[in-house]
């Protein structure tokens, strides 16, 4: 029914060729109006009139097309990516990439799971924010620092 009216092979036909081993489309699915050689219908059309030219006229229009349909050889078409690279003038390299030099990124946080929604800071902020912090006296080494005695680095040292 979908063919009939779209004239478009529907998606269950092609399961039905799969099962029956079926590789390639059947040519009486294959419409002329999908076709890349078809002649445009135009020139085609018979033009009716009352004289005895017309006959003739129709008749050297087939010889030509007889002719020319002959003459003219059936060139391969590039395949896609030839074509693309040569209307782009892209060289293709010779070597291909060895998928062993490639390697993953590294630390790349998952979606949705970075610092609970906020902006990465650069150094620069994160040092402002640091030095804008009141001092604290450490009772470890007696100094005013950003640290206490529960984060001292000499806390360790002193074990």
């Amino acid at each position: 029914m979908h063919f009939e009216h779209v004239r478009i092979l529907c998606r269950h036909i092609f399961c039905v060729f799969k099962f029956y081993g079926i590789e390639q489309i059947p040519e009486k699915y294959i419409l002329k109006c999908w076709r890349r050689d078809v002649i445009p219908t135009e020139l085609l059309r018979r033009h009716f009139t009352n004289s005895f030219d017309d006959s003739n006229s129709n008749m050297t229009a087939i010889a030509i097309f007889n002719i020319v349909d002959h003459d003219c050889p059936n060139h391969d078409r590039p395949n896609r990516a030839e074509h693309f690279n040569k209307l782009l003038g892209v060289v293709v390299p010779d070597f291909v990439f060895d998928v062993s030099d490639i390697q993953n990124p590294s630390d790349i946080p998952n979606k949705g799971c970075d610092n609970r929604g906020k902006r990465l800071k650069s150094r620069k902020e994160m040092i402002e924010k640091e030095i804008s912090k009141s001092k604290r006296k450490c009772v470890i080494c007696k100094h005013m620092a950003h640290h206490d005695k529960r984060n001292c680095p000499l806390k360790n040292v002193q074990k």
